[in-house]
């Protein structure tokens, strides 16, 4: 049978701890004051200070509002053909890269590549 090197040591470990526990319970410890008391959201996190001063430039900047008196200028127009800069954009703009889509019917039922499950997900990764 086997028998701990350390039973006898253990043992003495254990007497010296119940010693301080023989009167009713573990020793008297200080009580907090009422004081002292937790108060509510007290161990959450508080933001720093740089954090409220961008906080509060955000506000700053916003302009005013009008007031019932202000009246927008009228009679303003713009020289600006936006039919021709619409146009000049979409034919200069880069062609967008078309989906990667696969047939399954003979009637061409289209599904994204993608979804399908047919290529690894980590090959899309950047």
């Amino acid at each position: 049978r086997y028998v701990s090197t350390f039973k006898g040591t253990v043992r003495k470990d254990a007497q010296k701890n119940k010693t301080a526990c023989k009167t009713m319970g573990p020793l008297k410890v200080e009580v907090p004051s009422p004081k002292n008391f937790l108060q509510k959201h007290s161990k959450e996190p508080k933001l720093s200070e740089k954090n409220l001063e961008k906080r509060i430039d955000k506000n700053a900047i916003k302009p005013h509002v009008p007031q019932r008196t202000e009246h927008p200028i009228m009679g303003l127009q713009t020289k600006k053909n936006f039919v021709n800069t619409n146009a000049v954009e979409a034919i200069v703009a880069v062609p967008k890269d078309p989906q990667p889509i696969f047939v399954d019917t003979k009637k061409g039922d289209k599904h994204f590549l993608e979804a399908s499950g047919l290529v690894p997900k980590y090959i899309n990764k950047k």
